[in-house]
């Protein structure tokens, strides 16, 4: 909607999804989450405001 299109992050929602799901698993039972800063990076989708 905006001209030029704004550049804007993105998550890989299922990717995250899954992370947080092994997470909350892991904390029910008993263990400490694998959670990495990577698991939850977001991406950058350049569009022409770059």
């Amino acid at each position: 909607m905006a001209d030029p299109p704004l550049s804007t992050i993105a998550f890989d929602l299922e990717k995250v999804g899954r992370s947080l799901a092994e997470a909350v698993v892991a904390r029910l039972s008993g263990r400490e989450p694998r959670l990495t800063p990577a698991s939850l990076a977001p991406h950058v989708i350049h569009r022409a405001s770059t």
